[in-house]
């Protein structure tokens, strides 16, 4: 893995411009750059005598030196550079370049998996890249839904954990778990519905332990987007359940008509 980590001084009044612009040439650059692999930014403050800085540390990393030499090409740095021209320097003393060194010792245990779930989302987020997000069973959910199976990328075999994105109003179709399962909501509020109850509004955050055999929904408010990590030991979901007749709007066809009376009984 071939990272850099670059210094940037900043006036204060123009801290969040810059801002923007970094997280923006982080996000386009993951998007669409394949040897791209993470962007993070750091602020810290500055005091010297009387004046005060806002420093930057924009770390990055890339497959190899070429991906990086790729991206330094490409139309998402030049833009960066663009608009930070005028209020922030790039202190080339301080730039730092180079190949990570992993640990052998801890290589041959077995190497810890890390996940940037913001970065997954905000993946996820992004509209031009929909398609390559498509669920595997779209007929589960309502709305425009995107999701990211994490399981095989972290080489779990006891654990099942999936990214959702939700648009504005999306969400679930009744169903129930075998297992307890885990929500976090990384990006937006969202809601968690049990029956009985009104819609639990879920902060940005915020954590969510849905019992097992439960009946519920989650998903998005329709104000605005969400994105989770759905988390549970791996089992059957039945998406077929039977449903109060409040929800029957939001089932599938075959759990909807449980209740109906069929022509011999009619006779």
């Amino acid at each position: 893995m071939y990272e850099i980590v670059a210094t940037f001084d900043v006036r204060p009044e123009s801290r969040e411009e810059f801002i923007n612009a970094a997280l923006q040439d982080g996000r386009d650059s993951r998007a669409s750059e394949p040897g791209t692999r993470r962007f993070e930014l750091i602020r810290d403050v500055v005091i010297e005598g009387e004046g005060r800085t806002e420093r930057f540390f924009l770390i990055e990393a890339y497959d190899d030196e070429a991906a990086f030499t790729e991206h330094k090409n490409g139309p998402h740095y030049k833009r960066f550079f663009e608009v930070i021209a005028e209020f922030a320097n790039e202190d080339r003393a301080r730039l730092l370049r180079g190949v990570r060194l992993d640990d052998g010792v801890g290589a041959a245990k077995g190497a810890v998996k890390v996940f940037r779930v913001d970065e997954i989302c905000d993946d996820l987020l992004q509209a031009d890249i929909a398609a390559k997000f498509k669920p595997d069973n779209p007929e589960h959910f309502i709305g425009e839904v995107r999701t990211k199976d994490l399981t095989g990328q972290a080489g779990l075999s006891g654990l099942e954990v999936l990214a959702v994105y939700f648009g504005a109003g999306a969400r679930t179709k009744p169903h129930v778990h075998q297992t307890e399962q885990l929500l976090y909501f990384v990006r937006g509020s969202g809601f968690v519905v049990f029956p009985g109850q009104d819609e639990q509004i879920v902060e940005e955050g915020s954590v969510v332990i849905v019992p097992a055999c439960e009946l519920h929904m989650h998903g998005a408010t329709s104000a605005r987007p969400t994105c989770h990590l759905a988390a549970k030991l791996p089992s059957k979901t039945n998406w077929k359940p039977k449903v109060p007749p409040v929800w029957r709007q939001f089932a599938e066809e075959e759990t909807a008509v449980h209740t109906q009376v069929s022509p011999r009984q009619n006779r």
